[in-house]
């Protein structure tokens, strides 16, 4: 099996450190061929997409249908920080607003 975190871009694999750093519970997939990071909570996953070279982040947030399959995107996000550990304290703030309450949103 591939090693996906390598195909990241230099952005993306800082980030993805950032979170392992942090010991938050992201990983490297490719989602509709794209090489991006990645989590998954209860009800949502989290997409991370763009970030090359000094463009924004975006935050995808997937609505899981039975089984846990992807069923519809239920917002984006766009990460307005440029700096990695900015960037990554605002997706964690995107993705808490799920953890806390995903049946009111």
């Amino acid at each position: 099996m591939k090693n996906i975190s390598n195909q990241l871009n230099s952005r993306k694999k800082m980030l993805l450190a950032h979170f392992q750093i942090m010991k938050q519970p992201y990983t490297a997939t490719v989602i509709d061929f794209e090489p991006v990071v990645y989590r998954k909570i209860d009800g949502f996953d989290f997409e991370i997409s763009g970030g090359s070279y000094r463009r924004p982040f975006t935050v995808y947030v997937w609505e899981l249908g039975k089984g846990g399959a992807p069923r519809r995107i239920v917002d984006k996000y766009p990460v307005q920080s440029i700096d990695i550990p900015a960037a990554a304290a605002e997706i964690e703030r995107i993705v808490a607003k799920y953890e806390e309450a995903p049946h009111e949103l």
